[in-house]
């Protein structure tokens, strides 16, 4: 039996993957083709998350979670986090992404006698709350919205870098009065010191998100994207090699399950998908990857049983 596929190059390639593994594991010979046409040529840059759809497919996993897609790149291009389905640039060469993570690092690694204080104050806090800080970790912090989402992500992701548990947010944040006058001790120093607006922003919605904040919010649980970024965030920021094209490791897998490239479809099977236009932003490159190999997936199940009709 043969099977044709025509249009998208990836969600077609998706497709003939994904049922050539599906025939070779009921004992089906199935013979499938991708009409051929050139590969389109991407790079993308270094990027973490979530897809056991792109793993299977080939693509570079963590090695401490095979359903996380890990990219590696130069370590002086920022990388890609993708979290609840949001995307997030961070800095993997240690010094910090984004202004107020500069502004912030400049401070604690400042010689001036005046700012010993205010990093002893920080380190404490951060060892009391098992917390290793990396400047990608900041950089994903202030570059999330919301204090929930914000805690979640420094917790989780923090201590799972090296840090040892310690004792627990909610009982260092304790009730709002306690709280206010934690916050007064603290942060207030912190906007004293500050000359970088954007950190001083971030330090003053802290401040007022914090006030509010209802710490019986923190038991949330992890999504699997957050877990598998919990494991991997350490060895991604290391992940340093030569950018790598996705699209290659996809077709390695095509060719290694027997599927070929022809010039033109004779009689058999045969299913289109609609050609897509290859954005240029970075984030939308990696939305286009999922878009399209989501779109070839999809049509697995009806293609099968198209299949096994023309067999009865």
């Amino acid at each position: 039996m043969s099977v044709y596929f025509e249009g998208s190059w990836l969600a077609s390639v998706t497709a003939a993957v994904l049922l050539l593994t599906k025939a070779r594991r009921f004992g089906i010979h199935l013979s499938v083709s991708v009409v051929q046409q050139q590969r389109p040529y991407i790079q993308v840059p270094p990027a973490l998350f979530y897809s056991p759809l792109l793993v299977g497919l080939g693509l570079p996993q963590s090695p401490l979670d095979p359903s996380m897609v890990m990219l590696p790149g130069a370590s002086e291009h920022p990388g890609l986090i993708q979290l609840n389905e949001k995307w997030y640039t961070i800095d993997r060469s240690g010094k910090g992404e984004r202004e107020e993570t500069k502004a912030l690092l400049s401070i604690l690694q400042s010689d001036e006698i005046e700012d010993w204080a205010l990093q002893q104050k920080f380190f404490s806090g951060c060892r009391q709350l098992g917390i290793v800080l990396e400047p990608a970790l900041i950089d994903l912090f202030f570059s999330i919205p919301d204090i929930d989402d914000r805690l979640d992500v420094l917790l989780r992701i923090g201590r799972a870098t090296k840090g040892v548990l310690g004792i627990s947010l909610a009982e260092l944040l304790g009730t709002v009065e306690e709280r206010q006058e934690l916050l007064k001790t603290t942060l207030a120093p912190w906007i004293v010191r500050c000359e970088n607006d954007r950190l001083l922003e971030q330090i003053t919605q802290i401040e007022e998100d914090l006030i509010l904040f209802d710490v019986q919010r923190l038991t949330s649980v992890a999504t699997p994207s957050m877990l598998g970024i919990q494991k991997s965030f350490v060895d991604f920021l290391g992940a340093i090699a030569v950018p790598v094209d996705p699209l290659q490791f996809i077709e390695k897998q095509y060719r290694f399950l027997g599927g070929k490239f022809v010039s033109v479809a004779p009689k058999g099977k045969r299913f289109e998908f609609p050609q897509s236009e290859i954005p240029e932003d970075d984030v939308d490159i990696l939305e286009w990857i999922l878009e399209e190999t989501q779109k070839g997936a999809d049509s697995v199940e009806m293609i099968w049983r198209s299949l096994s009709e023309q067999e009865q």
